[in-house]
């Protein structure tokens, strides 16, 4: 492993980071216990969970974790402005223990429960396809959907479980009222961008983490920005992370991330795969 300022291409083969034993993180988290599995959060909302993540990590001297909380974390975009909440449920119990090595995927991918869900509902599970009109009241719920194809089905249903990103432009075709509207209208989000990439010019199986010599920030990276250049295994080949607090058009984060990687290795990388996670 090795640390780097991707703005300015310089590598610091000393950096060295605060030994993280995440202890104080994890009797953090033990305070709520619920994070776990629910966003039912107690009413009110407890002070410290509302807190922005830079206060919390100063108040609770999580300085030495700061760095890899917020790596590891990075679709929480500028980590330490991001709410506490979101930061306790990203970064669990479940994420470290499999950082320490306690859980280890033995086969398949983490697609496969998605495959498997698939072949249990079979034809009842319409996928590549679209709400284009919804109606939701008292009696029930209706939807159109339509297909790839531009085959429309009608659903009928009791009630509908939404696991989207509830933000306006995705609520939008569930016929959302204005209530409804001014809620969803508040929510905002980060991005994400990751990419496999080759001819980097970095040493085969060498990861690289982005840093910055600002210590009042834990020495995070300034964004948006490339964050990470990990390699996955195959030789040449290296997975990256662009992380930022807004949205970032495709093309202007594969230039910056290419650039960033000229500025590292003098090489010019290319592009074999690139994903969106966003909105984050």
């Amino acid at each position: 492993m090795q640390f780097a300022d991707f703005s300015s291409g310089v590598v610091y083969p000393n950096f060295t980071l605060p030994a993280a034993d995440w202890s104080a993180y994890i009797a953090q988290l033990d305070k709520y216990p619920y994070l776990t599995y629910t966003w039912e959060l107690p009413d009110p909302v407890l002070e410290d969970l509302l807190l922005p993540f830079g206060e919390f990590v100063s108040k609770y001297s999580l300085g030495n974790e700061a760095y890899l909380l917020g790596t590891y974390g990075a679709g929480n975009g500028a980590v330490l402005n991001q709410t506490t909440v979101y930061v306790l449920k990203s970064v669990d119990k479940a994420y470290i223990k499999g950082l320490q090595g306690g859980d280890v995927m033995t086969e398949h991918d983490n697609h496969a429960i998605y495959d498997k869900a698939q072949a249990a509902l079979g034809s009842n599970a319409l996928v590549s396809s679209t709400v284009v009109a919804a109606s939701r009241n008292a009696s029930g719920i209706r939807l159109v959907v339509q297909s790839a194809s531009g085959d429309l089905k009608l659903i009928v249903a009791k009630k509908l479980l939404v696991a989207m990103p509830q933000i306006t432009a995705n609520m939008q075709p569930l016929g959302m009222d204005l209530s409804e509207s001014s809620v969803f209208g508040q929510f905002t989000y980060n991005a994400l961008y990751v990419g496999l990439v080759t001819n980097t010019g970095v040493t085969d199986f060498v990861d690289t983490l982005g840093i910055s010599l600002n210590t009042e920030s834990y020495n995070l990276p300034g964004l948006p920005g490339l964050v990470y250049l990990q390699s996955t295994g195959v030789a040449g080949v290296f997975r990256i992370w662009y992380s930022s607090a807004h949205e970032v058009a495709e093309a202007d984060v594969k230039s910056a991330t290419l650039a960033a990687i000229q500025r590292l290795t003098g090489k010019k990388a290319q592009f074999l795969v690139f994903s969106s996670h966003t909105p984050y």
